[in-house]
């Protein structure tokens, strides 16, 4: 925001102005993060000699919207455009509803997504119970048969849970051809130890390697996936224990649950069906993952088709059209940011002690060791804490009081878009092909059309 700042009053002082004559406007070294402290448009109005008012300042390629938020804040008259509907949604949820509807909208929002996340425990919260200590977090593993001894593998590229703490996990083959999972404190030796790494698969028994075209072939034609420990909450913040047969039975009760209420979610329009692009997101679609919905274990579809069909019903209460467009989108953005934490593609940090999110290489990707979220409780990626970010950003943008003019449409054809001439052009170009946009953007978008087609017709 602060760069966006500087570069904008920059583009108002006359061309041998320099950093210095914008430097007081930008919040620089004080106590609080710059972006924190936002100039009087009265003061940057008289320091470039202009009418912040009447500049109409575009950005074709706005995305997000990072840009143009000091701009708005400015008071000057913003329009912002984006091809891709997902940063449309945001740009809409950015610079229209805060100021359109002011500081009450984050309190009804909170309201509102508090009251989808009670009707959702209330529906299937005994899906995530268990005797003993709460559970925040499931670790898995993908599993695979070894091809020349038939020894089940879990693979994992280190041993690690805690590594300050030094604990982690101990895998053993069992005479069954199984294996056992014993948590303990682990030497440096043990800790980075694996069963694969870089490609390449070792079996835990005969010790062979086993490539990669065998480890996809596996994956992607058995399934095979094990829980193989539970992040659960004690006195001292997090702790690690061995999945429970509550544990294991919850699981099993979800996954005969999503089966019998399968054809029902189809009929619904619950279940994102649409395929996944291959070349650019091979990194899933190499395992056998081909469809958007195949990236969540069936407690985490169950899960997301509850979550957007309470999101549906909730909206559907509110009398007012638009306000309820309002709320629902940021309601399908806590889905959104919570599916980024509770999907396939997730990894537990061990360092940090937290998941990281599926998004965080820019593409998902399968994880052979990933994370399923407990949605209910308090911690990394939940829906209560998903939530909690998307009320704080609300509370944020209402800080802009001027709105944006925000348009769907490609900047191929802006002549056609918009009738407005623009003062200034500040933009930030699309980086070609190095970050799949349009892709990754699908991760999102195949649920929030489900959820807000009806309010945003325009929607592709």
């Amino acid at each position: 925001l602060i760069v966006s700042r500087a570069v904008t009053l920059l583009s108002l002082t006359p061309s041998t102005a320099t950093i210095d004559s914008v430097k007081p406007f930008l919040g620089l070294n004080r106590g609080k993060r710059a972006f924190n402290y936002s100039p009087r448009r009265e003061d940057v109005a008289k320091a470039v000699q202009k009418d912040l008012g009447r500049l109409r300042i575009l950005d074709p390629f706005a995305g997000g919207g990072n840009l143009m938020f000091e701009p708005a804040r400015l008071g000057m008259n913003c329009t912002v455009v984006d091809y891709n509907p997902v940063p449309y949604l945001i740009l809409k949820a950015t610079y229209e509803y805060p100021a359109k509807y002011g500081p009450s909208l984050a309190e009804d929002v909170e309201k509102y997504g508090k009251e989808v996340i009670r009707r959702v425990e209330k529906e299937i919260g005994d899906l995530y119970r268990r005797n003993g200590r709460k559970a925040l977090h499931y670790i898995w593993s993908w599993c695979i048969r070894c091809p020349y001894c038939g020894q089940r593998i879990p693979l994992m590229n280190n041993m690690w849970l805690a590594q300050k703490r030094k604990i982690g996990y101990r895998i053993t083959p069992s005479e069954d051809g199984d294996f056992r999972v014993e948590i303990d404190v682990l030497n440096d030796r043990e800790g980075s130890s694996y069963t694969q790494k870089k490609g390449r698969a070792v079996c835990i028994r005969c010790r062979n390697a086993i490539s990669y075209e065998q480890m996809t072939k596996d994956i992607a034609e058995r399934r095979d996936k094990e829980m193989i420990a539970v992040v659960v909450r004690d006195v001292k913040g997090k702790n690690y224990e061995l999945p429970t047969d509550d544990d294991k039975r919850c699981f099993e009760e979800a996954r005969r649950r999503l089966q019998s209420e399968w054809d029902n979610l189809l009929s619904s329009d619950l279940i994102p069906l649409e395929e996944m692009k291959e070349y650019e997101l091979y990194s899933m679609t190499n395992y056998g993952f081909k469809k958007w919905y195949e990236i969540l274990t069936e407690r985490q579809l169950l899960l997301m088709s509850t979550l957007l069909k309470t999101i549906k019903k909730v909206c559907s209460e509110i009398r007012d059209r638009e306000y309820a467009k309002a709320v629902a989108t940021y309601l399908g953005f806590m889905l959104c940011k919570h599916l980024d934490y509770n999907c396939i593609g997730t990894r537990w940090h061990s360092k940090k002690l937290l998941t990281t999110n599926a998004l965080s290489l820019r593409r998902p990707s399968l994880r052979f060791n990933f994370v399923e979220t407990n949605p209910f409780e308090e911690t990394s990626g939940s829906l209560v804490s998903m939530l909690e970010d998307v009320v704080d950003a609300v509370k944020f943008a209402a800080s802009n009081g001027r709105p944006a003019n925000v348009v769907l449409g490609s900047s191929l054809h802006l002549t056609e878009l918009l009738k407005d001439r623009f003062d200034i052009i500040l933009t930030d170009p699309p980086y070609l092909n190095n970050v799949p946009y349009g892709e990754a953007s699908e991760f999102f978008y195949v649920w929030l059309v489900r959820l807000l087609k009806e309010y945003y017709p325009e929607l592709p």
